[in-house]
């Protein structure tokens, strides 16, 4: 579901691709679970991440904008969303995986795998999220806690 939104959200923008700043606004659009604490967006939120912050930065990047979009519903995914889904794949081949799997992935890549930054002048979700104010560090480890799950006691 997160990349169908994260689809929406780089066709809004009029953006000829999908990279991870548009699947870091689409954490904000998937229905809230039930459990506190326990999504993506509940983990940026603690963070002081906001979608309206995400969407101002990705706003004031600029003339990234394509005059005819692709009439297939899909739009092309940058390698650097590529490489996030298939290390989340390959991290958790057998088990549920959410947009708070794939945003970690996202953070953990080396950037020497995804370069500095995404095609068309976009940041990449890592570079939003510093921009914001928030190290990768505090991100991936407030992630981590969502994705790993409270400690087990002895």
């Amino acid at each position: 579901m997160a990349m169908v939104l994260a689809n929406q959200r780089a066709r809004s923008f009029r953006h000829a691709h999908v990279g991870t700043e548009h699947f870091l606004l689409a954490v904000f659009d998937l229905p809230d679970s039930p459990v506190p604490n326990s999504t993506a967006a509940d983990a940026l939120r603690s963070l002081g991440v906001s979608p309206e912050r995400v969407m101002g930065a990705v706003q004031s990047e600029g003339d990234a904008v394509v005059g005819e979009l692709p009439t297939r519903r899909a739009l092309p995914i940058t390698d650097e969303l590529k490489h996030a889904l298939a290390a989340t794949v390959q991290r958790w081949p057998r088990s549920y995986v959410g947009a708070e799997h794939v945003l970690l992935a996202i953070l953990e890549q080396p950037r020497s795998a995804v370069g500095e930054l995404v095609a068309d002048r976009q940041a990449a979700a890592a570079e939003l999220i510093h921009r914001l104010g928030v190290s990768r560090e505090r991100a991936v480890e407030k992630l981590r806690s969502i994705v790993d799950g409270p400690p087990m006691s002895p």
